[in-house]
């Protein structure tokens, strides 16, 4: 019997669409060898111990840029991934490569890079969660319409699952949550430009001093804010800095290493907060489903457009709570009834164009069945 060969490659390690996906087709009891291709070989003891908590098994590990890995490439059957990989290879006739992405665009991407058409990305399909994004996805990637998977992102199914998270288990109260996830300035990987105003010691333009008043004005009102830095942020090897910010009380810092994801997806965490902090990061397009409030604090936007870039058509339908200063910030964490009404409409205008194909928990399904793999 002809056995299915899938193989999967994200960034970071066993994270995001790729992983939202990945559990939905042992889910529906998909029968196939399972191959993920990985980079960092520290995060593979942590997704074994969640596979075997769950009592999965048929999965194998296999390095990246190896010969084994470019074998395990070139025979699968179905390729996903979410940063694109091994590109100077075709397509061949028996595979489907399918780019989930790890965000919709609203920074640059693809081809609309500077220099970006020095990369062009093979595909067999991509996704688009709202029809603002179509004609920009086949811009950035030089696709067809058809080739486009109008679906909710698989990760977004995690905002409506059932989860005993608690943010109890970070900060030892019950206080309401908001979480903020600031886009990185400065990258880790292979970036060396700051693609917006960089300090490094600074999260979104304030100093640890002003999250040390922050963190008595949440004592105050009785709130938590949660910072998790991007994946790519070099900030996230600042450790002096998140020793100092995680010494305080109502304000804590984690990022995609932190021992709470070898027990919670981010997305289940965001179910449970109270609103957002964000500034050009694509958790916005995902966070607008859950239809609680916004903050944007972004007051980079001159630097951020020089250096990486916004698109156009996107930006003007991106709404929120504007932040431009800690007043603001703390403004947002008290917003009045009036102000949420009038924020949750324009939320409301953003949703239908950035979110028209979401399924409401059930994307990773309906995308399985569009790709014929159920």
């Amino acid at each position: 019997m002809y056995i299915k060969k899938i193989v999967f490659s994200s960034f970071p390690d066993f994270s995001d669409n790729c992983k939202a996906l990945f559990y939905s087709m042992i889910e529906e009891d998909i029968e196939a060898k399972y191959v993920w291709l990985y980079s960092d070989l520290s995060r593979i003891s942590t997704f074994s111990n969640q596979l075997e908590f769950f009592g999965i098994d048929n999965i194998t590990f296999i390095k990246k840029n190896t010969l084994r890995g470019i074998f395990h490439y070139l025979t699968a059957s179905f390729i996903f991934t979410t940063h694109g990989m091994f590109e100077q290879i075709p397509i061949l006739p028996w595979q489907k490569k399918i780019n989930l992405w790890h965000g919709m665009p609203l920074k640059t991407i693809g081809s609309l890079l500077p220099n970006g058409k020095k990369n062009k990305l093979q595909l067999s399909y991509t996704i688009s969660n709202g029809f603002l994004f179509n004609e920009t996805i086949c811009q950035a990637f030089s696709v067809k319409n058809k080739k486009i998977l109008k679906i909710g992102s698989p990760r977004n199914d995690m905002l409506f699952r059932q989860t005993d998270f608690s943010f109890q288990k970070i900060f030892g109260n019950k206080f309401p949550t908001i979480m903020w996830l600031p886009t990185y300035r400065k990258s880790r990987v292979g970036n060396i430009m700051n693609d917006g105003k960089f300090d490094p010691q600074e999260i979104g333009s304030l100093m640890f001093s002003d999250l040390e008043v922050l963190n008595k004005y949440c004592k105050s009102i009785k709130k938590n804010v949660l910072i998790k830095l991007h994946p790519m942020d070099i900030l996230s090897e600042n450790r002096l800095l998140i020793k100092k910010i995680n010494q305080l009380e109502n304000i804590k810092l984690i990022t995609s290493q932190d021992v709470i994801f070898d027990s919670y997806d981010l997305y289940e965490i965001l179910s449970k907060t109270d609103g957002l902090i964000t500034d050009y990061s694509s958790v916005y397009f995902d966070y607008i489903l859950l239809k609680k409030p916004i903050g944007i604090f972004a007051d980079d936007k001159v630097e951020y457009k020089k250096n990486r870039g916004l698109i156009p058509e996107i930006q003007k339908y991106y709404t929120g709570y504007n932040i431009n200063n800690l007043k603001d910030l703390k403004k947002f964490l008290i917003l009045s009834s009036e102000e949420n009404d009038k924020l949750q409409k324009n939320l409301s205008k953003a949703r239908k164009g950035f979110q028209t194909y979401d399924a409401g928990g059930k994307n990773s399904v309906l995308l399985l069945k569009m790709i014929n793999l159920i």
